[in-house]
């Protein structure tokens, strides 16, 4: 049986990236997404959907993460 081609195109870069920074895991991603996600707002002066927007999740999702 031969290995999975999964990630054969990614050239054995990483699979998940945010604002130019790899991480190894989809979870540190999500977090750096949600940390940004809840600093936009105070520091940046958005609104919430700007804000989703901003880091790429839905408004639904932004309004899960309040």
């Amino acid at each position: 049986m031969t290995r999975s081609h999964r990630n054969e195109d990614r050239g054995g870069e990483h699979r998940w990236a945010f604002n130019g920074v790899e991480y190894p895991t989809r979870k540190l991603t999500c977090e750096a997404r949600r940390a940004e996600y809840a600093r936009l707002p105070d520091e940046e002066g958005m609104n919430f959907t700007q804000a989703a927007h901003a880091v790429g999740v839905s408004k639904r999702t932004g309004k899960a993460w309040r």
